[in-house]
Parts: C-alpha cells; structure tokens; sequence
C-alpha cells in the first residue's frame, strides 16, 4: 500500500527548479527581453498599477546611443539601490507618482524592445495558455553562505502585466492582468536551505503595504552578512506555471475533507485494485445494439471508437484516450461536453495549451452550445469580462423547441436496414462457412489480377457450391497449385498436342507403352511423308499441311494408282502416225506445267 501523502509530497517537490539556472532564484538580465525601470519606486508603481488600475506609458531617454546601450542597461540592472520606504512624499520626485515608466534606452531602441517583448509575450501566451510577462517590483541580493563570493538576485514581487498598443504606430502601454500578484514560491523554498523564512505576500489594500512587506523581508535577513533589499524594476519574462501548482497541492491549504489523498481517482492511481483495472468498457460492437438515435446527443460526427469512448465517459469511468493528431479528439471532447451537458452535468475543461480550449469552444460555438460554456482563460478570466458573460448568457432569450422525433425514427429505420444487410453480408453459408463479403472479396482480388494483366476473367460455374466441404476447397487448390506449376512447362494449351486428352493415373508400365506407340507413330509419320513427297514428284503435286488438304491428296493418289501408266517413249512412238501431234503436244504441255510448278515452289512459300 503506498502513502499518498508522501508519494504527492515527492512529486510536488520535483515541479520546483531550485538550480542556479531558474532566473527566479538567480536573476540574470536578458539583453533582447529584459527592460529595466529606472529611478521609481515600487510602491508608488504598486498604487498606480494595481490599486488605482491605471495603466501606464514607457519614458525614453533623450537621445538614442546604442553605442552607450550596454551600459546604461548594465548600470540600471546593478545599480544596488538598497529599498528605502518614502517618509515624506512631498519631498520625493514628482515623478515617481506620474503614469510614465522611465527607462535608460533612447526612443528608437525602446520601441524595437518593446516590440520584441511584445511579439515574444503573445506568441508564448498563444503557443501555451500562460502569461510569462511580468513586472518584478524589489529585489533580494544574497549569497548562498557568508564565506561565499559569489552573489545572486532574485526578483520579490511579481505583477503579471500585458502590453498593448491601439494602432500599428502607436506608443506602447503597459497594465496590470488583473490575475493574483505574489512572490516567488521558488526562491522561498530556496532560501530554506539557507535558513531563511521569506514572509508570504497578500496583495495590500494601501500601498503602504509594499513597504511593510519589504520590511518584513529586511527583519527575516537581518542575520545575514552581504544580503540586501534592492528597489530595483525590471519588466522581464518569468514562468510560474509549474510553481502555481505546487502551491496548490500544498496539503496545509486544503480542508481536512477535501485533502487530495482522499480522491477516489488519486486512490486508484496510487493504489489501482483489479475491479478499477478491469473495469468493463462499452463495447464497439454494441453501439447500434444498445444505442438509439433520441437517446444519443452528438453534435459532430463520431466513429465507433470515439462513441464507445463517449459512452464509458456518461458511465462514469475513468480513461485516457489518445491518438496522433488528426484523429478526432477535439470532436470526441465536444461531443463529450454536449452528452454532459444534456445529462445537467458541469464540465471542467483544461489543457496544457490554448489552442486546443479554442478548437473545442470554437466548435461549440458553431453548434449553439457555446454560451453554455464559461471561458476562464487568457483575457477571458478577468473578473469585469467573466461578470459581463455571465450577465450577457443570463439574460439571453431560450432558444425555440425542436420536434426530430420524424428524423429519428427514420434515422433509427435506416440503421436497422443497413445492420440487417451486413448482417446478411457477414453470416456464414455453405459448409466452408464463407460469408457473402468474404467470397466477393475473394472475386474481387481475381478479378483485378485478370485486368492487371489485361485479360478478361473467365465465367467458370460451380454446381452446388454450398455443399461444397473443407476436403474438396483444398483439393481444388492443390489442382490448381500443380496446374501453376505445369503450366509454364506445356506453354500453351490450345496448341498443345495432348489437349483434350483425360487420362487416368499413368504407371511405369504404361509409360513403356506410350513410348513403344510414339516411335511407331513416328515411323508410320516418317514413312507417310516419304511416301507423299515421291507421289508429289511424280503428279507435280502439292504438299498437304493439314488433315482437310490430305484426304483429297489420298483421292488423287488413289486415282493415279488406278490409271494404267503410259511410258514417254510409247506416246512418242512413231506409229501412232495421225495422233502422234496430238501425243507431242500432251507432253509438252505437261512438262511446261511441271517446270512452271517448280518455279512457284522455289520462288514462293506457300505457307
């Protein structure tokens, strides 16, 4: 079991910077952001500042020197005026109770430093959600022990403070925030080491106040060698985010009731028990079982994880929900909000940075929800600019009544169609227990192999696919693996010589079978070829290349083989006496018509 208390303790301790590098216990100016005040007094600045709520206009030099820059600026940050609290104010400067801030820079390079520190404030303020501008009104100077040379400074009051300027060419000034003014909580916990109790500061009703506190720091140093109370202003950049917050997990400023250790969720943080860990969640599956549209309040899209979300959060559960950027957790906050608020809940929103309480306002807005939601960030959280939303969302008229139940129940009508058609789309048939979605998606991966390969996919009909079983689905792909395998051996099937052919298993002894009948298939070929290419010599023939050209090259020859053969001698025998013209003419015409026949064949292919 781990003591809260002391775990909370440790971690508080580890938000403060005690190390020489924090500017709040070892004050180093800044030469791009730091703008010394020069010859004021702290508590008059006090007065006009905060208690008469004034602001106040930067005084230049007379002339600009940037030569001289350096030093002026050394010599008004190490001048170590010791603080004196004013006796008489009539024998004090007239200008210590005016509106002007006096400064050692001439006019030109104040304006490009107040420029600097102005674009520099915002863009932190815009980047983060927090000021970091403030006015350090006296400062401590000591030394970490008596023996010690080197010296530090440390800033004593801080008043958080804004400048703004009404037109592009016109003067800056400078006001108070309105937010709390305090000291530094970390040079108080520093100087414990030293044996040092720096006094709280409560912000005075009277400006006597300020000289009070410095007096009360001046009795808790009193015992210390070269320690002192300087009564220097310097407007500069100082971060207190992590020091509010060690302030307030201060355990001594909570009532007993209410301490932190006594949280429910600080409890299942520090000590989790299996009933907060396995905590059921709403599922994604469930959502259109046990969710309907008149029950459900979302103002912007959602998908199934963003709404199971949602709903663990109406539950009451405890989560942490993350993602990269660009995956809804504005949207999934917003909606959050609205369910919230239709259950008559207050939400507290906060962020690390402001644009991420703007985004969400931001959608709010844009969905009439936003004047529900109290903005209590940046200039929003003022007191005058929270009283005037207050009043301004109070008296706002109640916007008019809309009857949805008609797009509800269709709403509610079309989702119990679409759940139904994928519901039939992913219920398993047949014997492979397939669903519709997976055999399309099956056909569909084909079909775009065939158009990869510009081909079309074959129709190939299947009868009784539903009763097909496991057994027969994976001898039909083993089939179709041999196949693939096969295929690139016999090349084409269309001009394969065993197309068409169905033989059964082959044994060793058939095989000695098929070889005995392809020589003899051989032979028969070889002698059919002999035998026509002398029958083509002897008629002036052709060659026949396929079966339609052969059978009637079998009739001629049948019809050659039946005809009585006459010798060349006999037709030129001279007894033939009338007709032996006739006989001279036959044969000249025949072996003109064989030697035109081979002229052709040699000349051309008649392939």
């Amino acid at each position: 079991m781990i003591e809260i208390e002391k775990e909370l303790e440790l971690l508080r301790q580890n938000l403060l910077d005690l190390s020489y590098r924090n500017n709040l216990i070892n004050y180093k100016p800044s030469k791009g952001r730091t703008i010394p005040i020069i010859d004021e007094h702290p508590r008059e600045i006090y007065n006009i500042f905060v208690l008469q709520e004034k602001s106040m206009k930067f005084l230049p030099t007379d002339i600009d020197e940037p030569e001289n820059l350096e030093s002026d600026s050394e010599k008004a940050d190490n001048s170590d005026l010791k603080w004196a609290p004013i006796i008489n104010e009539v024998e004090e400067p007239n200008h210590y109770f005016d509106d002007y801030l006096n400064t050692p820079y001439g006019p030109e390079v104040l304006g490009k430093k107040l420029f600097y520190v102005y674009n520099q404030a915002k863009s932190v303020f815009e980047e983060q959600g927090y000021p970091v501008l403030y006015l350090a009104l006296g400062f401590l100077k000591w030394t970490e022990d008596k023996n010690s040379s080197k010296v530090y400074k440390a800033p004593l009051i801080l008043v958080p403070v804004e400048l703004e300027r009404s037109g592009v060419n016109r003067k800056f000034i400078l006001q108070w925030t309105g937010d709390d003014i305090f000291t530094s909580i970390t040079l108080q916990a520093k100087l414990v080491e030293q044996g040092v109790e720096l006094p709280e500061f409560e912000m005075p009703d009277e400006k006597s106040g300020i000289d009070l506190y410095f007096q009360s720091v001046l009795n808790a140093i009193s015992d210390k060698k070269d320690w002192s109370l300087l009564s220097e202003i310097s407007l500069d950049f100082f971060n207190f985010k992590k020091f509010v917050m060690y302030k307030d997990l201060d355990f001594k400023t909570w009532p007993e009731n209410l301490s932190p250790t006594n949280h429910s969720l600080i409890q299942k943080i520090f000590n989790p028990s299996p009933d907060s860990v396995n905590q059921q969640s709403f599922s994604e599956k469930d959502i259109d079982l046990r969710l309907s549209a008149k029950n459900t309040y979302h103002i912007l899209d959602a998908d199934s994880s963003q709404i199971a979300a949602i709903e663990d959060v109406k539950a009451g559960i405890n989560l942490v929900v993350e993602g990269p950027p660009g995956t809804g957790k504005s949207q999934t906050i917003t909606n959050i909000i609205a369910e919230l608020l239709k259950q008559g809940k207050s939400v507290l929103f906060v962020s690390e940075k402001m644009a991420a309480l703007q985004v969400v306002k931001s959608r709010l807005d844009n969905t009439g929800l936003g004047d529900l939601c109290l903005e209590l960030h940046s200039n929003k959280a003022k007191k005058k600019e929270v009283l005037a939303e207050l009043e301004r969302t109070l008296n706002r008229p109640a916007p008019k009544s809309i009857n949805l139940d008609h797009e509800i129940n269709n709403l509610d009508q079309m989702k119990s169609e679409l759940n139904e058609y994928a519901m039939v789309l992913n219920q398993s048939i047949g014997k492979l227990n397939y669903s519709l979605y997976e055999v399309y998606g099956l056909k569909e991966k084909v079909r775009r192999y065939f158009m990869k390969n510009n081909r079309s996919m074959p129709r190939v009909e299947f009868s009784n696919p539903d009763k097909w079983d496991y057994e027969q689905w994976t001898e039909a792909i083993s089939t179709l693996e041999k196949l693939t395998e096969l295929l690139p051996i016999i090349k084409t099937v269309l001009n394969n010589p065993w197309k068409s052919c169905e033989p059964e298993d082959i044994l060793p002894s058939d095989l000695e079978e098929i070889d005995s009948c392809i020589d003899d298939y051989y032979k028969s070929i070889t002698n059919l070829e002999y035998l026509i290419k002398s029958l083509e010599d002897l008629t002036g023939g052709y060659t026949p290349v396929s079966e339609d050209q052969l059978i009637p090259f079998v009739d001629a020859a049948k019809v050659v083989a039946s005809s009585y053969q006459v010798d060349e001698e006999v037709l030129r025998n001279p007894e033939w006496n009338s007709q032996n013209k006739e006989a001279e003419e036959l044969i000249s015409k025949l072996k003109r018509d064989h030697d035109l026949d081979s002229f052709v064949k040699k000349t051309f292919n008649t392939s």
